[in-house]
């Protein structure tokens, strides 16, 4: 899931420098075809070739940056809340290439040596600019900003979800955490009393062993705890028990240890 999340993040990131890069394209465009309309106008009142090549220039920048504009469009997704099919910057990116298409030739004329009408050529490429402008920007503008808003949402949902599995994580991590320490705590103080009691009997009889009595007489007489206990100590001993177990088996003669 944090490997899903990031990977999607990791794509939102990348679509909103590609939008980012489509503004700055869009933005250049509009400054090219803007600087075309300048440079023709200043070329019908002066006549100066050096507004000829800059015109030649800027006309240049705009065919190239609409075409950067059109490869971009067809590489970024509509946003998501907008259904499927009715996104319609594809079909703008063309209209708008025709439009551009009709500006330059409309421009085109006013460097013509034997133009009579060159200044109705610069007004009725103003009039197309501004159509342009307030016909393609706008919505070119609004498109822009729904597919940020769109990425912007999905990186929250990615975020706040991460989050709450996160969170979800760590308090079921803690809660295990807290059982395997009662479980291992419980485990081990079960082993610890069955080890001692295992070291200090003996395992056929459950009866204490050697280590119990040497362990005992240590405690019952040490020293500065008051006056020694008086002690009798009995030795029992099993007559002919090796014969026992050779006429009867071992097992016999466990069992009659047991008795």
């Amino acid at each position: 899931l944090y490997r899903n999340n990031i990977s999607d993040l990791h794509d939102s990131l990348l679509k909103s420098i590609e939008i980012t890069e489509e503004v700055h394209e869009a933005e250049a465009f509009h400054s090219a075809m803007h600087s075309m309309l300048i440079s023709a106008s200043a070329y019908d009142r002066t006549h100066e070739f050096s507004f000829e090549r800059e015109y030649l220039k800027y006309r240049k920048i705009g065919e190239s940056t609409l075409e950067q504009l059109r490869d971009r469009t067809k590489m970024l997704p509509p946003p998501s809340h907008v259904n499927h099919g009715t996104d319609n910057s594809e079909p703008m990116i063309v209209n708008l290439a025709e439009s551009f298409q009709t500006y330059k030739s409309t421009l085109d004329k006013v460097f013509d040596k034997n133009a009579t009408d060159a200044t109705d050529n610069v007004s009725a490429g103003r009039n197309i600019f501004d159509t342009i402008f307030h016909k393609y920007y706008s919505t070119l503008h609004s498109t822009h900003s729904n597919r940020l808003d769109s990425i912007k949402n999905e990186a929250h949902r990615i975020y706040t979800e991460s989050n709450i599995v996160f969170v979800v994580q760590l308090i079921a991590a803690i809660l295990a955490g807290v059982l395997v320490v009662v479980f291992v705590d419980r485990v081990f103080i079960k082993i610890y009393k069955l080890t001692k009691q295992h070291s200090l009997t003996d395992a056929l009889t459950s009866l204490h062993n050697r280590r119990y009595l040497e362990k005992f007489i240590e405690d019952e007489f040490q020293v500065g705890q008051g006056p020694l206990p008086s002690v009798s100590t009995v030795l029992l001993d099993i007559d002919n028990f090796k014969q026992y177990n050779d006429q009867y088996g071992h097992v016999a003669g466990d069992y009659l240890l047991k008795d």
